[in-house]
Formats: structure tokens, C-alpha cells, sequence
């Protein structure tokens, strides 16, 4: 079953509602193009560009610091964070189950 988004008819036509075929753990795709992509720009918010090295370095940084809190594989997690891509590549990266609330 395939889950659809809840504004469907904002969708872009021809994108699929899920992707497929990954068989790769999130925080690998980040590395591989931050290898391949450094200094491009990965994300633009409030005017503020971020490159793919910048977002590595954060998910790294976040992930060094959850494990020097004595955070390690397989815990369980509570984490108030934007619900935002490098979020869910932290939390991939140091391979824990987190719950991920991002306000209302």
C-alpha cells in the first residue's frame, strides 16, 4: 500500500509518494555526496546557504556529542528537533530509534 500525502492535489505530478530501491542507510547517502558534492549548496533557509560538508559536520558534531552523553546503538531516543532532513540523518548515523517531535 502505497501512503499518499495530505495535501494530494498540491503533489507534483510524475513524483512518486515513496521512494523505492534504496538499500543503503540514510547517513551513507549524506556522506557519499558530501564526498563528491563538498562545496555545493544543499540547502538555502532564510537566505542562509548551507553546503553538503556544513550539514555533514553538523550531523556529526550532533551525533558525537548524543554518544558522549552515553547515547549508543539500539537505545531509544526522545530528541526535540525540526522535522528536517539532517535530523533523520543523525539519528541514522549513530544508528538509534528516536522519536522525533517537532512542535506544533
Amino acid at each position: 500500500m502505497t501512503h499518499q500525502p495530505q495535501n494530494c492535489s498540491k503533489w507534483p505530478e510524475g513524483v512518486p509518494f515513496e521512494l523505492t530501491g534504496f538499500n543503503k542507510p540514510l547517513f551513507s547517502i549524506l556522506d557519499a555526496a558530501a564526498a563528491e558534492y563538498s562545496d555545493a549548496t544543499y540547502t538555502i533557509f532564510n537566505d542562509a546557504e548551507r553546503t553538503y560538508s556544513q550539514v555533514l559536520d553538523t550531523a556529526d558534531r550532533l551525533a558525537n556529542f548524543l554518544v558522549s552523553r552515553g547515547i549508543s546503538k539500539g537505545e531509544s531516543v526522545a530528541i526535540f528537533l525540526p522535522n528536517i532532513l539532517k535530523t533523520f540523518q543523525l539519528v541514522q548515523q549513530i544508528n538509534i530509534t528516536c522519536v522525533i517531535f517537532g512542535g506544533f
